[in-house]
């Protein structure tokens, strides 16, 4: 049977921090560890974009699906993004856009798509699907939400939370002058890398605390 990765319950609204702070640890931390990807020469602004968007804008979250053998994905694609979906309790929704299959980069080509599936059916090989699935900006209403964690959580051991919301501010800030730079500087892309990590540091014991 397939199996549907990155899945999480709902919560209810007022305890969506306790998804949210995670995430957004983990997608940082996914910037952290493609920042030379992201930010190679001449492509520092595009990369700057791709940050500030996640952080301020929109983020796609990337989640998996391993289906046996021969098992159908149970959706119907265009440009690999999906239109329909006949089997729900796989974790597909509408809009969903397919990235990956067995590792067998997309690039929004159906035909890419049916071949990898189709050789991996000939060879009895389970595919591994890696979906994207655009979701709210991973500062959305972030604030909020961490002096909501704090208020329950209740730990002095935490980093200050005064301090932390100015270093979202600053991640913010440094994010939208270097997206807006027409070739932002290294320093400027030096500053924010430090923001970010900084950030890591600061929401790593609160997304911890979170998952007990």
């Amino acid at each position: 049977a397939a199996v549907a990765a990155g899945e999480q319950p709902a919560l209810a609204a007022e305890e969506a921090w306790r998804k949210d702070i995670p995430r957004a640890l983990e997608a940082l931390k996914g910037y952290s560890r493609d920042w030379e990807t992201l930010m190679k020469e001449g492509e520092n602004t595009k990369g700057a974009n791709i940050v500030r968007e996640g952080i301020v804008i929109r983020y796609t979250d990337v989640y998996k699906v391993k289906l046996a053998p021969g098992e159908k994905l149970g959706v119907r694609l265009n440009l690999c993004k999906v239109l329909a979906v006949e089997k729900p309790e796989f974790g597909w929704q509408e809009g969903d856009k397919i990235l990956y299959v067995n590792d067998q980069v997309l690039n929004g080509d159906d035909n890419v798509f049916k071949e990898t599936v189709k050789i991996a059916q000939a060879e009895g090989k389970p595919l591994i699907v890696s979906a994207g699935r655009e979701g709210p900006a991973l500062f959305d209403d972030f604030d909020r939400k961490l002096k909501q964690a704090y208020e329950v959580i209740d730990d002095d051991k935490l980093p200050d939370l005064d301090d932390l919301l100015l270093l979202i501010a600053n991640t913010k800030v440094q994010a939208n002058s270097a997206a807006s730079a027409t070739n932002a500087s290294q320093d400027t892309i030096n500053r924010l890398k430090v923001e970010i990590n900084g950030l890591i540091k600061s929401l790593t014991p609160i997304a911890k605390a979170v998952s007990v």
